[in-house]
């Protein structure tokens, strides 16, 4: 009776180690992808490569610029997506994933690989529902945005949500609450019975004639013009953001 629990013992690991391949190189060399998010390609420390036609990308990066909020757990090996009320459950080397409590088959298992839990690309996206487009010849992922996604972040104790104006290569964070404004493009703010705020983007182009502070002053006109004896300056300055120099005005 013993040998044969050994036996079976044996068989069984033959078996597991066949199936946790978690190898791209199988087969012979691997096959790069590309993501693209607003025509832009995601970087990534680890190169996204191509199982069974399907672009497998790292999981927590990849879900991050997708503007989701990451959670892993090191005891289940699960990593919980979420966004705009969507939650999605990964979990190492499973074909399911659980999309707000519901198990969805994937179409590539997810695996570890240096380090990184790899997931199909497009079933993220998907279960995200964001709108995609993929071209199997070139092996390319593209999410059209106009703008990115946000990604959150906590200051203190509060929570905060960046936008990304990946065309004009400028981003700014707002309180995670805020929703963008449906009449005004680039515009986030909140307007109910307890506060009304509101954060609008306008860029415009330097030039000999539209210098900053000719732009500025422009800009201060149009608030003058817009709120009149109800607006309230409170400061105005210049300031560094990343690689950019800007005119803040403060009301």
């Amino acid at each position: 009776m013993f040998k044969k629990n050994l036996i079976l013992l044996s068989v069984v690991i033959a078996i597991t180690g066949s199936v946790a391949f978690a190898n791209p190189s199988m087969g012979g060399e691997p096959v790069s992808g590309k993501i693209f998010l607003s025509n832009q390609e995601i970087d990534f420390s680890n190169t996204p490569f191509v199982i069974n036609g399907e672009i497998m990308v790292p999981a927590k990066l990849f879900c991050e610029k997708l503007g989701a909020q990451v959670l892993w757990n090191e005891d289940s090996q699960e990593m919980i997506s979420y966004r705009d009320n969507i939650f999605i459950k990964f979990k190492n080397n499973s074909n399911f994933a659980y999309v707000n409590g519901k198990p969805k088959l994937m179409p590539v298992s997810s695996f570890t690989y240096k380090g990184e839990l790899f997931i199909p690309a497009s079933f993220a996206v998907d279960a995200h529902e964001l709108a995609f487009e993929t071209e199997t010849a070139r092996h390319t992922l593209s999410i059209a945005f106009r703008e990115n996604i946000p990604e959150y972040s906590q200051i203190g104790f509060k929570h905060y949500k960046r936008i990304s104006l990946t065309n004009y290569g400028i981003s700014f964070s707002v309180p995670e609450y805020w929703l963008a404004f449906a009449n005004k493009a680039s515009s986030y703010g909140v307007d109910n019975a307890f506060e009304s705020y509101s954060f609008e983007t306008n860029v415009m182009s330097l030039s000999p004639q539209y210098t900053r502070s000719i732009l500025t002053k422009s800009l201060l006109d149009g608030l003058i013009a817009e709120h009149g004896d109800t607006l309230n300056l409170v400061s105005s300055n210049t300031m560094v953001l990343g690689e950019y120099t800007s005119d803040a005005i403060y009301y």
